[in-house]
């Protein structure tokens, strides 16, 4: 059966599952599903077993004694016997099994065992690919798959909740938005952060500055400095509508100014300029009706169209139903014409190879600031910006027009 990261709360999954396949790229989350799966595994009676039955019966001791973690071969020798300690369990990688290990694998999964949990990981989409199709483990009951690639919102607010509260410390909403917020897409860097901010809140009880919750006061001052940032989270708030006559609202000039000091003017164009050209390719499809906008659809009857306009090797044919999903909807938050406005604004930045890096690093932060700011510009600075009209010499043009105009009235 399939899982989602919705599902990461789900007692099911980890009840009735014998074989698992826990797949994205985030350690923390593979580690967060594999730590509840091998917690189900472990025979709570109160019993201590001695060491000479553990060396005896090839039990580990990793501190917890749980006695029932083996190697992969170990798991499948063993697995017609219970474990005298609970559950047999198994985690490895995907990457690290051999031909005739995967063999195995896919024979076991058809008809595993109550006496023990397999757990596969992995965080190549192109080696996993394969077994989200198969049909054993879609149509199953007790051998499935969770994807955790790219995480619910409000799945992930209830996560990062629970993680402050397994520390002994309360966080108010305002500051977990305000935490994810900075956050962005660093899961794996979620555990140190959230460890820094504890510390510093429980020091600041023990003063008595602190409220025992973590207010968005609070989380401002644990967080200053603190920004992680994708390209993705500026292109979200470069495609917002502005509602004000004012230069923008602050938040994405922060978000452009923490990833340009992370990777450089010149470099984040050049980034920023790939997923605009992505983003066109998925607007040309919204615009044929290949993807539908505001509506559910099947991810494989679309690919399917997308196969038959790109063709079967293009970079999006081959992409993940998740990644898909989030370009397809990023790609949906304004036109094709506002797509290719942003596509030459910043490719005038970088098409004068001749100039020095200083200057073309100036022209660079010049092009950023119009990108995100073109929302509120009249349609003659828009185009006095791409190239296709020039104020200035039109504006001379006009002011000599007035003077030859009332030259003539004077004659």
């Amino acid at each position: 059966m399939r899982y989602t990261f919705n599902d990461i709360f789900n007692a099911e999954l980890y009840e009735k599952s014998r074989v698992i396949f826990v797949l994205g790229k985030h350690t923390i989350f593979k580690n967060i599903v594999c730590d509840e799966l091998k917690r189900q595994c472990v025979k709570d009676d109160g019993f201590q077993y001695s060491a000479i039955v553990v060396e005896e019966f090839g039990l580990e001791d990793d501190g917890e004694m749980d006695g029932t973690s083996v190697d992969f071969n170990t798991f499948m020798a063993v697995i017609g016997v219970p474990s005298i300690n609970g559950r047999w369990y198994c985690r490895t990688d995907l990457s690290v099994l051999t031909k005739n290990q995967k063999k195995t694998l896919e024979s076991y999964m058809k008809d595993p065992s109550d006496n023990g949990l397999l757990v596969i990981t992995s965080d190549n989409w192109r080696d996993y690919s394969f077994y989200m199709r198969n049909k054993v483990l879609n149509i199953s009951n007790v051998s499935n798959y969770i994807e955790l690639s790219f995480p619910n919102k409000d799945t992930l607010k209830k996560l990062v909740k629970q993680m402050f509260e397994d520390k002994g410390v309360e966080i108010n909403s305002a500051a977990l938005d305000f935490f994810l917020t900075r956050m962005s897409q660093a899961y794996d860097k979620y555990n140190e952060v959230i460890d820094d901010i504890v510390d510093w809140h429980k020091e600041e009880l023990g003063g008595g500055i602190a409220d025992e919750e973590i207010s968005m006061v609070d989380m401002k001052r644990y967080m200053k400095g603190i920004e992680y940032y994708v390209i993705d989270d500026l292109l979200y708030e470069v495609v917002k509508p502005l509602h004000s006559n004012k230069t923008n609202n602050k938040k994405v000039l922060r978000v452009m100014v923490a990833l340009e000091d992370a990777m450089t003017a010149k470099t984040l164009v050049y980034q920023l300029l790939k997923n605009i050209d992505e983003s066109i390719e998925f607007r040309v499809l919204i615009n044929m009706g290949i993807i539908p906008i505001g509506l559910n659809y099947f991810f494989n009857d679309v690919i399917k169209d997308v196969k038959e306009v790109y063709g079967e090797k293009h970079k999006i044919s081959n992409m993940s139903e998740s990644v898909f999903r989030r370009k397809a909807d990023l790609a949906s938050r304004t036109s094709l014409r506002d797509w290719e406005y942003m596509k030459i604004i910043l490719k005038k930045a970088i098409e004068n190879n001749r100039v020095s890096e200083e200057i073309t690093d100036g022209l660079c932060r010049k092009a950023l600031y119009e990108l995100c700011t073109r929302s509120i510009l009249t349609e003659s600075r828009i185009n006095n910006i791409l190239g296709i009209e020039d104020i200035l010499n039109k504006g001379i043009e006009d002011i000599d027009n007035i003077r030859f105009e009332r030259r003539k009235s004077n004659e």
